[in-house]
This record gives C-alpha cells, structure tokens and sequence, in this order.
C-alpha cells in the first residue's frame, strides 16, 4: 500500500479549500491604518514611561510583592493564605512598612480592599519559590529584569511572525489546495 503526503491540515478527512474556511480580512483605509498604528505606539509609550516608573516609585507595594511574601512564607512552613502572615512577613522598605497593612489586617478588609493574600494557587508560589529565597530589594529587581525581558521577548516574537513559513504572514500556507504534495 502507498502512502500519499497531504497536507498539513488533513487530520480526519480530505483537506478543505480554506477559501470555505477563512474569510478575507476587510480593506482598512490608510488614515484608519495610520491612526491605529499611531494608538499602539502611544500605548508602547505610556508603558515604556510609566511602567519602570511605577517600579522605582512602588517598592513597598506593587503587583510582585504579594505573591512574593506569600512564597516566603510557603518556605517557612506558613499558612500563605492567613491576612495576617503576609503582614508579619511583608519586607521592610528603608525602616517601616506600608501603614495600610496593619490598619486593613484590624479591620478586617485587607483582603477586599487590597486582594492580600492573593488568590494565586500553590503551583504559582512554588514557581516564585526561586525569587522568594532572594533578599527583597535583588528578587524585586529580577523580577523587573525578567518581565521586561518577556515584554521584549514577546514584540519579537510577533515582530518574527511575519516571516516565518518563508514570509507567509498566516498559518494556514499549506492548506490552500496548491501545495497538498511536494
């Protein structure tokens, strides 16, 4: 028995014409082009600016720092999911910590008001386990490092799309019906 090469498309049954599959994509005017364009560059800016702004100027409470204590104190032996352990175990930024915390951990809203502890499943804090064993000011600048490292990695990424496939911009190039066997 001989077998045939198909195209990559045909796992089930014969390969169909994608022209039933994909619609064309509609014209955009240039001026619509243009502006569109000129968003997302407005929008790469106002990360670019704002982000690392937002990393100096919150140190003592941001996105990573949760998780972070809540990592450390799965290493110590910690319930990670008790308000009151991240409080005991939250760093020191210069010579106190932020006042909200014992102020919401009294009242009782820490968690509405701040979402601390997080919400993140044990698998996510063994993974932060690596950052967790840094001193507070290196793991915040690792994680600065690698997530501006996944933000470039990712405009690459999508910048490369474009040529792969021998410079077809769509996944679907050997599913047309004109290259089924090579």
């Amino acid at each position: 028995m001989r077998w045939r090469r198909v195209c990559r498309c045909d796992l089930v049954s014969a390969c169909i014409s994608v022209k039933d599959i994909r619609r064309p994509m509609p014209r955009i005017s240039k001026n619509l082009k243009a502006f569109l364009i000129l968003l997302v560059m407005l929008a790469a800016c106002e990360f670019a600016g704002r982000g690392p702004l937002r990393f100096v100027q919150g140190a003592d409470f941001n996105d990573f720092l949760a998780p972070d204590v809540q990592s450390r104190a799965l290493m110590k032996g910690f319930d990670p999911y008790s308000p009151e352990v991240p409080v005991r175990l939250w760093p020191m930024v210069g010579s106190r910590r932020p006042d909200f915390l014992l102020k919401d951990l009294a009242d009782g809203t820490l968690i509405a008001k701040r979402g601390i502890p997080t919400a993140y499943p044990l698998t996510c804090l063994f993974m932060l386990i690596p950052l967790a064993v840094l001193p507070w000011p290196l793991a915040y600048w690792v994680w600065f490092v690698i997530s501006v490292g996944l933000a470039l990695g990712t405009a690459q990424a999508l910048a490369d799309v474009r040529h792969r496939d021998g410079g077809s911009s769509d996944g679907w190039a050997d599913c047309d019906g004109k290259n089924g066997d090579r």
